[in-house]
Protein backbone atom coordinates (compact mmCIF):
# COMPACT_ATOMS: atom_id res chain seq x y z
CA UNK A 1 0.00 0.00 0.00
CA UNK A 2 1.49 3.36 -1.25
CA UNK A 3 1.42 6.32 1.10
CA UNK A 4 -1.75 7.99 -0.69
CA UNK A 5 -3.38 4.65 -0.25
CA UNK A 6 -2.77 4.57 3.67
CA UNK A 7 -3.85 8.15 4.34
CA UNK A 8 -7.00 7.49 2.22
CA UNK A 9 -7.94 4.54 4.72
CA UNK A 10 -7.27 6.44 7.42
CA UNK A 11 -9.61 9.51 6.48
CA UNK A 12 -12.24 6.02 5.81
CA UNK A 13 -11.44 5.22 9.21
CA UNK A 14 -11.63 8.92 10.33
CA UNK A 15 -15.24 8.84 8.82
CA UNK A 16 -14.73 10.47 5.47
CA UNK A 17 -17.53 10.14 3.24
CA UNK A 18 -18.24 8.70 -0.17
CA UNK A 19 -17.86 11.59 -2.47
CA UNK A 20 -14.85 12.33 -1.17
CA UNK A 21 -13.53 8.62 -0.55
CA UNK A 22 -14.40 7.89 -4.54
CA UNK A 23 -12.50 10.94 -5.73
CA UNK A 24 -9.72 10.11 -3.88
CA UNK A 25 -6.93 8.43 -6.61
CA UNK A 26 -4.74 6.05 -4.50
CA UNK A 27 -1.88 7.20 -7.11
CA UNK A 28 -1.99 10.39 -6.11
CA UNK A 29 1.23 11.99 -4.84
CA UNK A 30 1.74 14.22 -1.39
CA UNK A 31 1.36 17.73 -3.57
CA UNK A 32 -1.86 16.57 -5.45
CA UNK A 33 -2.74 15.10 -1.71
CA UNK A 34 -2.44 18.82 -0.17
CA UNK A 35 -4.33 20.04 -3.04
CA UNK A 36 -6.98 17.80 -2.46
CA UNK A 37 -7.20 19.03 1.22
CA UNK A 38 -7.05 22.61 0.40
CA UNK A 39 -10.18 22.41 -1.66
CA UNK A 40 -12.30 21.42 1.78
CA UNK A 41 -10.12 21.44 4.43
CA UNK A 42 -13.34 22.37 7.04
CA UNK A 43 -13.90 18.36 7.31
CA UNK A 44 -9.56 17.57 7.75
CA UNK A 45 -9.63 20.77 10.34
CA UNK A 46 -12.32 19.76 12.42
CA UNK A 47 -11.78 15.87 12.52
CA UNK A 48 -7.97 16.72 12.99
CA UNK A 49 -7.03 14.66 9.85
CA UNK A 50 -4.55 13.86 8.96
CA UNK A 51 -2.75 14.09 12.28
CA UNK A 52 0.95 16.67 12.63
CA UNK A 53 2.73 13.37 12.75
CA UNK A 54 1.44 12.36 9.03
CA UNK A 55 1.83 16.05 7.49
CA UNK A 56 5.81 15.93 9.39
CA UNK A 57 6.29 12.34 7.87
CA UNK A 58 5.45 13.05 4.39
CA UNK A 59 4.34 16.65 4.09
CA UNK A 60 6.69 19.30 5.72
CA UNK A 61 8.54 20.39 2.43
CA UNK A 62 8.81 23.43 0.78
CA UNK A 63 6.69 21.95 -1.85
CA UNK A 64 4.06 21.45 0.19
CA UNK A 65 4.97 25.28 2.28
CA UNK A 66 4.59 27.10 -1.11
CA UNK A 67 1.27 25.44 -1.44
CA UNK A 68 0.76 27.25 1.79
CA UNK A 69 0.38 24.17 4.55
CA UNK A 70 2.87 24.35 7.27
CA UNK A 71 3.40 22.47 10.09
CA UNK A 72 5.53 23.63 13.22
CA UNK A 73 8.28 26.60 13.33
CA UNK A 74 7.31 29.95 12.75
CA UNK A 75 5.49 32.10 9.65
CA UNK A 76 6.49 35.56 9.40
CA UNK A 77 5.29 36.62 5.64
CA UNK A 78 2.70 38.76 3.70
CA UNK A 79 0.06 36.31 2.08
CA UNK A 80 0.05 35.59 -1.54
CA UNK A 81 -2.31 32.60 -1.46
CA UNK A 82 -6.16 32.56 -1.00
CA UNK A 83 -5.59 29.32 1.47
CA UNK A 84 -3.68 28.86 4.45
CA UNK A 85 -3.34 25.96 6.87
CA UNK A 86 -1.51 26.78 9.97
CA UNK A 87 -0.52 23.45 12.44
CA UNK A 88 1.48 23.75 15.49
CA UNK A 89 3.34 27.21 14.00
CA UNK A 90 3.58 30.93 15.64
CA UNK A 91 2.45 32.71 12.73
CA UNK A 92 2.85 36.59 11.75
CA UNK A 93 0.89 37.49 8.84
CA UNK A 94 -0.34 40.25 6.76
CA UNK A 95 -3.16 40.38 4.27
CA UNK A 96 -3.93 42.55 1.83
CA UNK A 97 -5.97 40.58 -0.64
CA UNK A 98 -9.19 38.36 -0.18
CA UNK A 99 -7.96 34.94 2.01
CA UNK A 100 -8.70 32.34 4.33
CA UNK A 101 -6.71 30.95 7.35
CA UNK A 102 -7.18 27.63 8.96
CA UNK A 103 -5.19 27.08 12.47
CA UNK A 104 -4.97 23.59 14.84
CA UNK A 105 -2.84 22.00 16.92
CA UNK A 106 -2.37 24.81 19.33
CA UNK A 107 -0.84 27.82 16.91
CA UNK A 108 -0.22 30.74 18.37
CA UNK A 109 -0.77 33.87 15.34
CA UNK A 110 -1.37 37.13 14.99
CA UNK A 111 -3.06 38.42 11.38
CA UNK A 112 -3.83 41.51 10.42
CA UNK A 113 -6.24 42.02 7.50
CA UNK A 114 -4.61 45.65 6.22
CA UNK A 115 -6.76 47.78 3.62
CA UNK A 116 -8.83 46.01 0.73
CA UNK A 117 -8.58 42.39 2.81
CA UNK A 118 -11.31 40.32 3.29
CA UNK A 119 -9.62 37.81 5.70
CA UNK A 120 -11.55 34.88 6.56
CA UNK A 121 -10.26 32.84 9.62
CA UNK A 122 -11.23 29.77 11.30
CA UNK A 123 -9.40 28.17 14.41
CA UNK A 124 -9.82 25.16 15.93
CA UNK A 125 -9.01 23.64 19.07
CA UNK A 126 -6.77 25.64 21.88
CA UNK A 127 -4.96 27.91 18.70
CA UNK A 128 -4.16 31.57 20.45
CA UNK A 129 -5.48 33.68 17.25
CA UNK A 130 -5.35 37.69 17.16
CA UNK A 131 -6.81 39.19 14.30
CA UNK A 132 -6.26 42.87 13.28
CA UNK A 133 -8.13 45.23 10.86
CA UNK A 134 -6.63 47.97 9.38
CA UNK A 135 -8.94 50.56 7.53
CA UNK A 136 -11.10 48.89 5.26
CA UNK A 137 -9.59 45.33 5.83
CA UNK A 138 -12.25 42.99 6.90
CA UNK A 139 -12.39 39.65 8.93
CA UNK A 140 -15.10 36.93 9.41
CA UNK A 141 -13.70 34.60 12.75
CA UNK A 142 -14.71 31.13 13.49
CA UNK A 143 -14.31 29.65 16.73
CA UNK A 144 -14.21 25.70 16.85
CA UNK A 145 -11.87 25.95 19.78
CA UNK A 146 -12.43 26.71 23.68
CA UNK A 147 -9.87 29.76 23.69
CA UNK A 148 -11.93 33.33 22.88
CA UNK A 149 -9.43 34.77 19.62
CA UNK A 150 -8.53 38.44 20.28
CA UNK A 151 -10.03 40.76 18.04
CA UNK A 152 -9.07 44.71 17.39
CA UNK A 153 -10.29 46.91 14.73
CA UNK A 154 -13.61 47.28 13.20
CA UNK A 155 -15.38 45.30 10.43
CA UNK A 156 -15.05 41.70 12.22
CA UNK A 157 -17.70 39.55 12.61
CA UNK A 158 -17.27 36.96 15.08
CA UNK A 159 -19.15 33.37 15.19
CA UNK A 160 -18.82 30.22 17.60
CA UNK A 161 -19.38 27.23 16.28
Amino acid sequence: MNVSEKIREDARAAGLCDQHYNAWKPEWTIPQLVDYFLQNPNWCMENHFPPVETFLKYGNTNEVRNKGVFVYGGVTARAFLPTYVFMKCAVGMLVDRVCSMYFRDGCKAKVIAEDGAILSVSIYDSSEVEVETRGTGKAMVYQYGDVQPILKGNNIKFRRK
